[in-house]
């Protein structure tokens, strides 16, 4: 009897870059077990360049094939964590990690500045569930000009059959498994799932 594929899921964190020597997603995704909530859990950490880490995430994406992905990024507000609703197409340019810097303006020169890709998923929902449940989590619709909104507007148009989100959390060390903002991470990706199941009976 063949078995049914498993749903994958490729969640992605970020190394270090200039004013961030320990970027809390890199701990944070490698802590995530292999499968959780019915998921195929991927585990990707991406480089903070300009130039490689479209590439990267592109690549990974091939050779995973995965059916949602979850991108994840270091922010500067206060609250534990903040699941993006938009990516914007405006980047600042400022150094990333290898100190390479590009010209403030459009991520894609083809849209104006400002332009808007939606993250496909129901975001206030998936935000009130999980503040439900406890877990310090917001909605936001600033994912920055850094390389977080640049990536992240870069990967929604890649082919993800449910879709492609970000998650911004506090920075600080990792605290563990008990980290406030593994325990909401984890909490997401369960939530994912339904998310990919209303997809596939579309």
């Amino acid at each position: 009897m063949v078995q049914p594929e498993a749903d994958r899921i490729l969640v992605c964190g970020f190394g270090p870059f200039p004013g961030v020597t320990d970027n809390p997603t890199t701990a944070l995704v490698r802590s995530l077990p292999w499968n959780l909530a019915g998921f195929n859990v991927h585990r990707w950490v991406l480089p903070v360049s300009w130039q490689h880490s479209g590439a990267w995430l592109r690549r990974r994406v091939q050779t995973v094939s995965p059916h949602v992905l979850l991108l994840t990024g270091v922010g500067s507000r206060e609250g534990y964590v903040q699941l993006e609703t938009v990516a914007i197409n405006q980047q600042d340019g400022q150094p990333d990690a290898l100190d390479e810097m590009l010209l403030p303006g459009p991520i894609d020169p083809r849209q104006k500045v400002g332009h808007q890709k939606p993250c496909p998923w129901p975001v206030a929902d998936l935000v009130e569930g999980l503040q439900r449940r406890g877990h310090p989590i917001e909605s936001s619709d600033d994912a920055g000009r850094y390389l977080c909104n640049h990536t992240f507007y870069e990967a929604v148009d890649l082919p993800v059959p449910a879709g492609v989100g970000f998650m911004h959390v506090r920075g600080g060390g990792y605290e563990g498994l008990r980290d406030p903002r593994r325990l909401a991470l984890m909490e997401l990706i369960k939530s994912l799932h339904l998310v990919l199941r209303l997809h596939q009976e579309r």
